[in-house]
């Protein structure tokens, strides 16, 4: 009976697709905790995260957003759109930590995002949506 503030991990569906959309604020704490989320609410279905930028890591940044990838490529993920500044750096961290290329994307915007995770997306899939709240993944889930 729960129920999160908007942005804040709620669960939406849209066009056959269940979404967590939890766009307020990013840390790697709370992404991580909201990649296992997205594996127990995904449960047999296929999982997808589209994860944008964590701001405010100053000299960390890539150090922070290559773990974070590392982590999206060991927990289960099934496919990854990232999206903003640090998105290669992501994308390439989980590669390396064993997804497969053909399911990784990048965007460098969540308007670019859109189309990148329309492509990955099939009905019956769980779609994480976790970022800063600059970033504006809000608008993947309002435009799919």
């Amino acid at each position: 009976g729960f129920e999160p503030a908007a942005m804040r991990g709620v669960i939406e569906k849209r066009n056959g697709v269940q979404f967590i959309v939890d766009c307020y604020n990013a840390n790697p704490s709370s992404m991580t905790g909201a990649l296992q989320m997205l594996r127990d609410v995904a449960g047999e279905g296929r999982a997808v995260a589209v994860l944008g930028d964590m701001f405010e890591l100053g000299s960390m940044s890539r150090r922070l957003h290559r773990q974070l990838g590392n982590r999206v490529g060991k927990m289960g993920v099934d496919a990854l759109v990232t999206v903003g500044k640090w998105a290669e750096e992501m994308a390439q961290s989980a590669q390396e930590s064993g997804l497969r290329k053909d399911v990784i994307a990048t965007a460098a915007t969540s308007d670019e995002a859109i189309e990148k995770t329309r492509a990955m997306v099939r009905p019956g899939d769980t779609v994480l949506l976790k970022g800063s709240r600059g970033v504006h993944l809000e608008t993947v889930y309002e435009r799919f």
